[in-house]
């Protein structure tokens, strides 16, 4: 044993190692060799023939040149993942854009398809009620005649068994049925306080009644402002007035210088002398126009060249198109036209020029007011209204009976929608003089 072996074998307690005996294995060993072994002995009369050796370095050759995922390198593998990442990493990218492109299309197209829906149905229901207010304006218009004689009665058949069913769309509206006959004319009830509602159609002109007693003359009113100056007319014969007393003599002039005999030239005359007391008055009932050259207005103006004032500018013409000769609104329902007269007249009664050129039909249901409001809803109505259709260039004339007092005059289309247009509005006053 060496002497490494003997330090390590020393005890704990400072004791001297003792050495182990040790087996001598060189004699079995020398002893084994000159054993004879007859599988290594070669046979009497033989030469001992090595055996062939098997040539393993094809084998290992080929089987170095398969694949073996367990020896690749790790770079490969490395690569691999990568390129998985990228990819998902893309598809990632794609899909968080994508995604709100998707959420917006389908809400817009949602929206799209939801208004879409809601105006047709919209369409749908004004279409329905369209068709009703026709219906029932028809049935105004037309009062049903008497009911028909009622047909055989039809038995009942057999109960089927109920299916399913659902609402489906209003079919189309049905043929207008034939206008049964006019019924009589009702009477006429009272007046009712307000202003005048629209007018109804026109009823058939009854016959003239007679003429009753004339009526007292009233008091005349107070003076209105001067109009302005009218023609002077021819003189008319003398009143019964009387002459004045003379006037005072004129003063003497001087005498010219003394003529060869004969009387000098006349002095000037003398001073003229008091004007006597007039003689009676007689009242003059002419009427005039006292709105031409007057502020006009209108509910509202189509161009500038058709203003409100065509109306009152004494130009008779009708021709609206070419020449500009007439008024001319918007297409409005109850449109009107109003001039401001600058003072108070009694009005008589206006006279209203129609278009000449086309259209003369769209002057009907003429309401007149005379009266001292601006806002001439609250002004008396001058005569009646007039209902019938003018024809182009017809002249509509309005009597104010009796004559009213006022500053502002307007007419209106009472109950009617469309455009007025007005050539010449003339109002007529009296005055004494």
């Amino acid at each position: 044993m060496s002497e490494g072996q003997q330090q390590s074998q020393t005890s704990d307690t400072g004791t001297t190692p003792i050495q182990q005996s040790q087996t001598d294995l060189r004699s079995p060993v020398d002893n084994s060799a000159s054993f004879n072994n007859p599988m290594y002995e070669p046979a009497a009369g033989t030469t001992p023939i090595q055996q062939p050796q098997t040539d393993w370095r094809p084998v290992a050759d080929a089987s170095a040149s398969i694949k073996n995922p367990m020896y690749e390198s790790t770079a490969v593998h490395q690569a691999d993942a990568d390129s998985k990442k990228k990819r998902f990493g893309l598809c990632k990218e794609l899909w968080q854009i994508a995604f709100p492109v998707l959420v917006v299309a389908t809400s817009v197209i949602s929206s799209y398809f939801a208004v879409r829906f809601t105006l047709f149905n919209e369409v749908w229901n004004l279409q329905a009620r369209l068709r009703e207010l026709e219906r029932d304006k028809a049935g105004e218009a037309r009062p049903p005649g008497p009911p028909g004689l009622s047909g055989p009665r039809c038995e009942n058949g057999p109960t089927l068994p109920t299916g399913p069913w659902a609402v489906g769309p209003p079919g189309p509206p049905g043929e207008k049925g034939a206008m049964g006959p006019a019924g009589p004319p009702g009477e006429k009830g009272p007046i009712g306080p307000g202003f005048p509602g629209p007018s109804g159609p026109p009823g058939e002109k009854g016959a003239t009644g007679p003429a009753g007693p004339r009526g007292v003359k009233g008091s005349m009113g107070a003076a209105g402002p001067p109009g302005p100056a009218g023609k002077k007319g021819p003189i008319g014969p003398a009143g019964p007035g009387h002459a004045g007393p003379p006037g005072p003599p004129g003063k003497k002039g001087t005498m010219g210088p003394a003529g060869p005999g004969f009387a000098g030239p006349p002095g000037p005359p003398g001073e003229r002398g008091l004007m006597g007391p007039p003689g009676p008055t007689c009242q003059s009932l002419a009427e005039f126009n006292v709105a031409v050259g007057k502020t006009a207005t209108q509910s509202s103006t189509l161009t500038a060249p058709v203003g409100p004032s065509k109306a009152v500018d004494g130009d008779r013409g009708t021709q609206l198109v070419y020449k500009n000769d007439c008024t001319h609104t918007h297409s409005e329902h109850q449109p009107w036209w109003r001039v401001d007269l600058a003072g108070t007249f009694t009005v008589t009664r206006v006279s209203i020029l129609n278009r000449g050129d086309c259209c003369g039909e769209r002057l009907k249901n003429v309401l007149v007011r005379v009266g001292p409001n601006e806002d001439f809803v609250w002004n008396d109505q001058c005569g009646e209204t007039y209902m019938d259709i003018a024809a182009n260039g017809q002249t509509i004339e309005v009597p104010c009976a009796p004559p009213m007092a006022g500053r502002y005059v307007s007419v209106q289309l009472w109950g009617v929608t469309g455009p007025l247009s007005l050539c010449e509005v003339v109002v007529y006053a009296k005055t004494g003089v």
